[in-house]
């Protein structure tokens, strides 16, 4: 009986413990800034599912189905998210990583460069411009790093920075790899971060799909570009009912099969 009772808590024990990390392991990872994942599915607010509150203001963009579920559509017009200016001062250790997932309507032929996500066209970030995909710092001209992007499919992009590395210290990667490389300097904060548009408003606007937009104040590592992008593009997470409800059925199949 003793034995019995003891293989019953070990179970039981194991089960919460694997919840537990099923819990962790969604929460994102540490020095994230913000993660936009665009599953709401309905409404004008983007979720900071960071923790950070940080939340989005979406204007002009329209739900649609995507491999995490769902994404957002841009018009190529007048489409944008805005995070406001608590994201990017958030950030003060003159290192970042941006990561997305973006799929370009082959139809795209803007004239300006327009915004994937950034702090401003004058400060960092990423666009989209003739067939290619820039990251870039101190200012849209200053320091590029460009890669052709394929389009009406999808792509994870990343860009990396760390005033703190001697050499090259800003990365741009597409699917997982590595594609460009250089020094750059210029490192600026303070202004709204948008995700589609600048924020100014008088930019192009993205033609296409973005999906699980995440920021990070430190330069995220070829491992982990490459580990996010194996993953993909994160599914809704299951709310904490929703484990505590998976729990207790699993205990409760426990329990029926040893009295059979």
């Amino acid at each position: 009986m003793k034995s019995r009772k003891n293989t019953l808590m070990g179970t039981v024990a194991a089960g919460i413990v694997s919840l537990g990390l099923l819990a962790t392991a969604q929460q994102g990872h540490a020095a994230l800034v913000g993660q936009w994942t665009f599953n709401e599915g309905s409404g004008t607010t983007a979720l900071d599912s960071s923790g950070n509150n940080y939340n989005g203001t979406i204007s002009n963009s329209t739900y649609t189905a995507s491999p995490g579920d769902y994404a957002l559509a841009f018009n190529g017009s007048n489409s944008s998210v805005n995070m406001g200016t608590g994201p990017t001062t958030a950030i003060t250790s003159n290192k970042v990583s941006l990561m997305t997932w973006v799929n370009v309507d082959s139809t795209f032929a803007s004239l300006t460069e327009p915004s994937i996500g950034q702090a401003s066209v004058a400060y960092w970030g990423m666009t989209f411009y003739g067939g290619s995909v820039y990251a870039y710092f101190g200012g849209g001209g200053s320091v590029n790093l460009e890669s052709p992007l394929s389009t009406n499919t999808w792509h994870q992009i990343a860009m990396t920075y760390d005033s703190t590395v001697g050499g090259n210290n800003s990365f741009l990667y597409i699917d997982g790899a590595q594609v460009r490389a250089r020094n750059s300097t210029g490192f600026y904060n303070g202004l709204a971060f948008t995700v589609g548009m600048d924020d100014t408003g008088g930019g192009a606007s993205f033609l296409g799909n973005i999906d699980e937009v995440r920021l990070y104040d430190h330069a995220l590592s070829g491992a982990d570009v490459l580990s996010a992008y194996n993953i993909g593009p994160v599914v809704p997470e299951p709310q904490t009912w929703a484990l505590l409800v998976l729990g207790a059925a699993s205990y409760l199949v426990f329990v029926r099969r040893r009295r059979v």
